[in-house]
């Protein structure tokens, strides 16, 4: 269950960055600073996979905050 949660979070929140620039062109270095923004998160979130409860409860609550450029 946690992990279509984790899975949500981060598809709304590609949406919101993807639904930002709709149809212009995205600045490179923003374009960088979101794709390197983004690979940490994914990061983070895989790792609260294997780690104990309390933080995996933490982890959908920050990525729920999470913004992309």
């Amino acid at each position: 269950m946690l992990i279509i949660a984790l899975y949500r979070l981060l598809n709304r929140l590609i949406g919101e960055y993807t639904g930002r620039y709709d149809a212009e062109p995205v600045p490179a270095d923003i374009a960088l600073q979101s794709y390197q923004h983004l690979l940490a998160i994914v990061a983070d979130t895989e790792v609260s996979m294997t780690a104990p409860a309390s933080q995996q409860i933490q982890t959908p609550n920050e990525l729920a905050a999470a913004t992309l450029v």
